[in-house]
């Protein structure tokens, strides 16, 4: 038969238990309640829309058919003037830009995220470069960006960090219909 002392120890360890997993579930509800707030901006018909700026026709389709759907509409600029035109006239709840536009030197895209950052702070910015580098990077981020990425770059891994930054939901219409879709190929 166990002792007092031994029972005691059950006791206060169970209520140690109980107390870290209640922390635990307090902690959970203030990352999702900070979560919220800062989920991507959405238009008044439910719908969110992203800006891709590239000066490349080929990226700006590829990415343009991947990324859209239902619940997401899609823009496209190849020239800083255009983005920042577009930036001046809409929401946007994502910005995926290019650095360095038309071959020049200069990079346009830190200027693309600068207008995007100084019309709405929410905005998710996803850089996009084959000319980077560490002082690039820091440069990047410094201007407010949220994920640097150096090409080649797939669209569909952009289209899973736009999931993760909350621009796509895993419950929207345009993840169940790939996910119906899918299901049916296997089931063939």
């Amino acid at each position: 038969m166990p002792d007092a002392l031994a029972l005691k120890g059950i006791y206060f360890g169970a209520e140690f238990a109980w107390t870290i997993a209640q922390a635990i579930q307090t902690i959970r509800h203030i990352l999702a309640c900070i979560s919220r707030k800062r989920r991507a901006p959405m238009n008044s018909s439910g719908t969110r829309r992203i800006l891709l700026v590239d000066d490349e026709d080929a990226i700006l389709l590829a990415f343009s058919k991947v990324l859209s759907g239902p619940t997401v509409e899609i823009d496209s600029a190849s020239t800083l003037e255009d983005a920042k035109r577009l930036l001046g006239e809409r929401v946007y709840a994502a910005v995926i830009a290019d650095l360095r536009m038309s071959g020049a030197a200069i990079m346009d895209g830190f200027v693309v995220i600068s207008e995007a950052k100084k019309r709405n702070p929410a905005t998710k910015i996803i850089v996009i470069t084959a000319y980077g580098g560490n002082h690039t990077k820091d440069k990047v981020f410094s201007l407010g960006a949220d994920m640097y990425l150096e090409k080649p770059v797939s669209p569909g891994n952009v289209k899973e960090i736009l999931e993760s930054m909350g621009v796509y939901r895993p419950d929207s219409p345009e993840n169940r219909s790939a996910e119906s879709t899918d299901e049916q190929r296997r089931s063939e």
